[in-house]
């Protein structure tokens, strides 16, 4: 069944089709347009390190997917459609790396499987090229650990591709940083790893090179090394206000949602679409989680007789660090948590390392639980934050195809039939979310016919104070800078506003407010979900 032909077509079939996916996604998002707060935000940064004087205080935020875009609008390629197009690319290169990091273990039909289940899971392509920096860090994150297994298995001089990898990703979201559990995992499960020593200290420096130059920055700008130490010390206390956007103390919100992740309800509705937690999952969600558990179960009573074998001493420390480390979930930094699953896991591989491609299981099962526990037991909860498991969640579906062939007596062609079954079902899944996608979200859509008016009738705009409800989404449309209030306390709004004392303040109907009463102010420009003041005197006229 296997052979190099059968290997080239079948990558080449991952490739096909995972092209077609990322052209279709990119085609739609384009039509939507930015919706969402933060892509304002990167492509604000991108323009200033494209050269556009502009407000540098959010440049503390990642910087890869940003800079990636600033080389292309110093080309001259200025659009929110850039960065649409980078995210493309690196969706459709994590689908490429997901379907060759699986062929470590499973046969290229199964890896088939995995791969596109990766690229169709509902929470995949509701972001995928949205300009967020879920996908592009996930992608990274692949690649980072296929190049960690290969140092392991084939030539330790894949170390030094890893490892600055590892840092790539970290620049793109900084919780990839959590990616070094499976790849210290790898490395310990690497029996040669001190003759390779030379190519993992080659691969650190040149990742310290990378991170230079950013480190360098953050010190200049921020008087800081650290900049993004907030996000883990928040992290790791659990201190986040009630009142803070994404607020969600439940431990087990993403294992409740596994299912909406995977497949949830075609809608036009975008906002169940980018959060499918508040949809409801497909009859193909659970035909492909059945598939998974029956496949998982029947492997696991296939080796049972290991587990029945194991000395005392092994099963003692086993049950230890399992209780621990489900003891220590919730009721103590995360980061110690982290720990206590490392260890967990070497001892797990301790038990079973002698069995075939059991540093794969078990550095799929790290990745899993490493971000599991980080955003479990996180009170800040986003659906997209998931996306950093969805990668083990392919291998688990993968994994469960091959459970599953493997009590057949035709076991090739019942893995050939089972993953074609199940890369059907989620392509279907994902064809029919395009299908019922809105080709337009209306505030994205008001806030592009409110600038352009903006641009046409006020000419003389640039050089005035500008403040909105959504700084970040003018500040891109007009660039220049637009500073952010928004007016869900009046008395506090009216301090900040007088303070300020605006030109122009672009009011929307983001939360179904009352606008507010501005004195000195005319209502120059309104429509469904925007209204735009002007101050009385000043000049329309450059």
């Amino acid at each position: 069944m296997g052979g190099k032909s059968m290997t080239k077509k079948m990558f080449i079939a991952v490739a096909m089709i995972a092209l077609i996916l990322s052209t279709i996604l990119f085609q739609l998002q384009s039509q939507i347009g930015v919706y969402y707060w933060d892509v304002f935000i990167y492509l604000n940064n991108a323009l200033v390190m494209a050269g556009f004087p502009l407000d540098s205080s959010m440049l503390y935020l990642p910087p890869v997917l940003p800079f990636i875009t600033s080389i292309f609008f110093r080309l001259g390629f200025i659009s929110q459609s850039t960065l649409f197009a980078i995210s493309a690319v690196f969706y459709f290169f994590g689908v490429l790396g997901l379907y060759l990091l699986l062929r470590f273990k499973f046969n290229e039909w199964e890896s088939l499987a995995g791969s596109l289940s990766f690229a169709s899971f509902t929470i995949i392509t509701a972001w995928a090229v949205t300009g967020t920096l879920d996908v592009p860090a996930i992608a990274l994150s692949i690649w980072t650990i296929f190049f960690t297994i290969l140092g392991r298995r084939k030539d330790g001089r894949f170390y030094t591709i890893a490892f600055p990898l590892a840092v790539v990703s970290f620049l793109t979201r900084y919780t990839s940083a959590l990616i070094i559990l499976p790849m210290l995992f790898i490395i310990f499960a690497d029996e040669e790893k001190m003759s390779k020593m030379k190519y993992m200290i080659t691969g650190v420096l040149a990742g310290a090179l990378i991170y230079l130059p950013f480190l360098i920055f953050s010190y200049i700008r921020f008087k800081s090394f650290l900049p993004f130490m907030g996000v883990f010390t928040s992290s790791a206390s659990g201190n986040i206000a009630e009142s803070c956007p994404g607020y969600n103390p439940d431990p087990y919100y993403y294992l409740r949602n596994l299912l909406n992740y995977i497949s949830a309800q075609p809608s036009q509705n975008y906002r169940l679409i980018i959060d499918p937690s508040n949809s409801e999952p497909t009859i193909i969600a659970y035909i492909i989680i059945a598939i998974t558990i029956i496949g998982v179960i029947l492997y696991v009573m296939k080796r049972f007789d290991i587990i029945r074998q194991l000395g005392r001493g092994k099963t003692i420390i086993l049950i230890l660090l399992s209780i621990i480390l489900i003891l220590s979930c919730g009721r103590i930094s995360y980061a110690i948590s982290e720990i206590i699953l490392f260890l967990w896991v070497l001892n797990i591989y301790w038990i079973f390392k002698d069995y075939k491609d059991v540093d794969v299981d078990i550095a799929f099962i790290t990745w899993f639980f490493a971000f599991l526990l980080l955003h479990s037991f996180h009170e800040a909860k986003v659906d997209r934050y998931f996306i950093t498991m969805t990668p083990a969640i392919a291998y688990a579906i993968t994994f469960g195809i091959r459970g599953i062939s493997s009590i057949s007596r035709w076991k090739n062609k019942t893995s050939m039939i089972l993953s074609v079954f199940v890369a059907g079902l989620m392509l279907l899944s994902v064809f029919s979310y395009v299908e019922s996608a809105p080709r337009s979200v209306p505030l994205a859509e008001a806030e592009n016919n409110a600038a352009k008016w903006f641009i046409s009738h006020e000419p003389a705009y640039k050089g005035k104070v500008i403040l909105a409800e959504r700084g970040p989404a003018f500040q891109w449309y007009l660039k220049v800078n637009v500073s952010t209030l928004m007016k869900k306390n009046l008395k506090d709004f009216k301090k900040t506003f007088d303070k300020i004392n605006p030109d122009y303040y672009i009011y929307e109907h983001i939360y179904d407010q009352k606008p507010p009463q501005l004195e000195g102010y005319d209502i120059i420009y309104k429509n469904d979900k925007i209204i735009i003041f002007k101050k009385r005197g000043i000049s329309s006229i450059r």
